[in-house]
């Protein structure tokens, strides 16, 4: 029996890295349009790198969450790709814009400080 592609499993971090990519074009107006006044959505949460470390899908009953270019987002319902073992734990918890974009999963990566990393600081 054939196992799966060798690629599998970078294809739930390609589809988020995709959404990301394409999600600042969303909610464009076409031309001639006014722009919709934006609807209102839960609070915004802040979270500090602490707050967030508490949620990277090591305890069951916590939601799990993982932050790219400062946005949270909420992926409990995907544990079976980001809870505790699953192949991409290592993105949740903390903010990996770098390991996103590279699609890296090295620890490395896994940091929200590509400017210091690209340049040397």
């Amino acid at each position: 029996m054939a196992g799966p592609a060798p690629g599998w499993r970078l294809r739930p971090l390609a589809a988020l890295a995709l959404v990301l990519a394409l999600a600042p074009g969303l909610p464009a107006a076409q031309a001639g349009q006014a722009p919709r006044p934006a609807e209102r959505g839960p609070p915004v949460r802040l979270f500090t790198e602490e707050e967030l470390a508490r949620y990277g899908g090591e305890e069951v009953d916590q939601p799990i969450y993982l932050a790219v270019k400062g946005v949270v987002f909420d992926v409990t319902s995907g544990k079976e790709f980001y809870g505790r073992g699953a192949p991409y734990n290592a993105l949740t918890g903390k903010d990996s814009t770098r390991g996103v974009a590279k699609m890296s999963l090295d620890p490395a990566d896994l940091t929200h400080d590509i400017v210091s990393q690209i340049m040397g600081f």
